[in-house]
């Protein structure tokens, strides 16, 4: 969307609070489903959920400013869900980290359009 010309602001709140939609129905699997729709349903290995649950036990909340992160950011909002993080914390957390990395995202992909735009 940013490449061709659509409204910066726009495209990072629309990624973003989509991508928040997306991490609050993995939230609300964790608190709803715990282990069988863990393994059954995201098959989430035991690895990737121990280690989440680790990350999280010793960054707390904090942590969740990474589910924006390829790999460990769905096991952290399961672990989220699992370990009851109250709605509203959960969704604040989660935001604030994704708003960070599409405003970033988008900041290098206008700084690139105008490097190779000349």
């Amino acid at each position: 969307m940013l490449i061709n010309r659509h409204d910066p602001v726009m495209t990072v709140a629309v990624a973003t609070v989509g991508n928040t939609l997306g991490a609050l129905t993995t939230w609300a699997i964790g608190i709803a489903g715990g282990s069988f729709l863990i393994r059954r349903v995201l098959r989430i290995g035991k690895t990737a959920e121990e280690s989440a649950l680790r990350f999280y036990r010793r960054f707390g909340v904090w942590s969740l400013l990474f589910s924006w992160l390829p790999v460990v950011g769905d096991p952290l909002c399961l672990a989220g869900g699992i370990l009851r993080v109250r709605f509203g914390r959960f969704s604040l957390f989660v935001f604030a980290g994704k708003l960070a990395r599409y405003v970033v995202v988008a900041w290098l992909t206008l700084g690139g359009i105008r490097i190779f735009a000349n």
